[in-house]
């Protein structure tokens, strides 16, 4: 009989502590109470004014492509594509070093970095 008591009050702080995580401390429920800052997907540096960077990085691999060609030396590679659209801050917003980017890989091989001014970024 003594060891009921204490099942039951666990049984119940799970059930509470279930329904309290399950309902309050959820995802949605933190990102609309504004508590939950990490967002990955969303711009995070709206507050920043310096010494500030942040990107997304995005990969592309298309299928293998097989290349046929008359003789025995048949071959078959992998395209790949990383675009990194992102933001610097240099040491003041308004500093000649602050940009957005767009930063543009090809096979790991070759590099392309775009400059925009930070009117351009949105």
């Amino acid at each position: 009989m003594s060891f009921i008591f204490p099942l039951l009050v666990a049984a119940i702080a799970v059930f509470v502590g279930k329904k309290i995580t399950d309902n309050l401390l959820s995802e949605e429920s933190l990102r609309n109470t504004g508590f939950l800052i990490f967002q990955p997907d969303k711009y995070q540096g709206a507050r920043k004014r310096n010494q500030y960077f942040e990107g997304w990085y995005y990969k592309f691999v298309s299928p293998t492509i097989s290349f046929h060609s008359g003789s025995k030396n048949n071959s078959s590679s992998q395209l790949s594509m990383a675009v990194v659209p992102g933001i610097f801050y240099g040491k003041s917003k308004n500093s000649n070093e602050s940009h957005a980017f767009i930063f543009v890989t090809l096979n790991g091989e070759r590099q392309h970095y775009y400059r925009f001014s930070l009117d351009e970024f949105s």
